[in-house]
């Protein structure tokens, strides 16, 4: 008995460190399986199944709230499936504990906007706006959500504001045009668009063929044809002229 006795502490001693190896064991796991999940999460976001980053971050985010890396790809997941709602609570969750960081908020702003709550952005971003008073991005975000409200002057004055902050800047300049368009400013909208694409029709893409559109709205199908072949097919061009001079005859009919 008094032989066990001496070897209890010993005894005791090694069970204690053979937990401690055993809970270790479990954390590195653990830390292991979380850091593949979100490897696994960035990897379906950057090949645009953002159903399954959504589905991954998700979990993620069971076990990391506040997380500034998860909430925002999230956040993001959801608002590119059409579930910008569901993250309307994670956003008011996290806004006391990220409330500091610029990512989160432009996110945060992102999930309103998507889900119709414009005031709630635009206060947001003001907020934004007076600790980062030169990111183009808040701007840029500010126009989007005034332009959602109708307010198009304000949604002008805010994208110009963000060009001023970035010259040149193709998503600014788009957006910029496409809101003198929705004011009833076509002309406005094809000089800004078409200042953006220059003489040779360079440049963006999608500012190529949003000045080509405004260009079939207005009835200069020349310049339309022109500008749409250089990124679709014949056949596609062909079939939105038809569109357009059918559009332009029933004008002229009533």
């Amino acid at each position: 008995m008094r032989r066990f006795v001496k070897l209890l502490p010993a005894m005791i001693l090694s069970l204690f460190v053979a937990a401690c190896l055993t809970g270790q064991e479990e954390r590195n796991e653990k830390a292991a399986i979380s850091d593949a999940l979100r490897e696994s999460a960035i990897t379906s976001f950057k090949r645009g199944n953002y159903a399954m980053a959504a589905n991954q971050f998700g979990k993620l985010y069971v076990g990391s709230p506040g997380d500034l890396d998860v909430v925002v790809g999230y956040l993001e997941s959801l608002r590119r499936i059409g579930a910008a709602e569901d993250g309307i609570r994670i956003v008011d969750l996290e806004m006391d504990n990220l409330g500091q960081d610029l990512q989160f908020l432009l996110t945060a702003a992102k999930i309103q906007i998507a889900s119709g709550y414009y005031k709630k952005a635009i206060t947001i971003l003001e907020d934004a706006r007076r600790g980062w008073p030169r990111d183009w991005r808040i701007f840029s975000l500010l126009g989007i959500a005034k332009d959602s409200m109708e307010r198009y002057e304000r949604a002008q004055a805010s994208y110009r504001a963000g060009l001023e902050l970035s010259p040149g800047n193709p998503a600014i300049t788009n957006n910029l045009a496409l809101s003198l368009a929705q004011s009833g400013d076509l002309d406005g909208a094809i000089a800004t668009l078409r200042e953006a694409v220059g003489t040779t029709g360079r440049g963006d893409a999608r500012i190529r063929q949003n000045l080509a559109i405004l260009f079939g709205f207005k009835g200069r199908f020349r310049d339309f044809e022109a500008l749409a072949r250089m990124d679709l097919s014949d056949d596609m061009v062909q079939k939105n002229l038809e569109v357009f001079r059918a559009l332009h005859l029933r004008q002229d009919a009533e």
